[in-house]
């Protein structure tokens, strides 16, 4: 399976979900990248997401990457 594949085949909402992670009906959650998101900062798109307080940005790989501390 392609990188290409693996993005087409889960959306970024099924990758979050698949870590635990709980998006509301706006396609919002809590940063997983900065302490202290008080708000739901952390906007969820069909195939990328954006953190409107730390400035986070990417897709469904660079969400993991990030999340693990680890690089592609």
């Amino acid at each position: 399976m392609t990188l290409e594949e693996v993005k087409e085949a889960y959306s970024m909402r099924d990758v979050v979900e698949m870590y635990g992670f709980e998006v509301n009906r706006a396609g919002m959650m809590h940063c997983p990248f900065h302490q202290n998101d008080k708000d739901a900062s952390l906007k969820i798109y069909k195939k990328d997401f954006h953190c409107f307080g730390c400035g986070a940005h990417g897709d469904q790989i660079d969400f993991v990457a990030k999340l693990n501390g680890v690089s592609f």
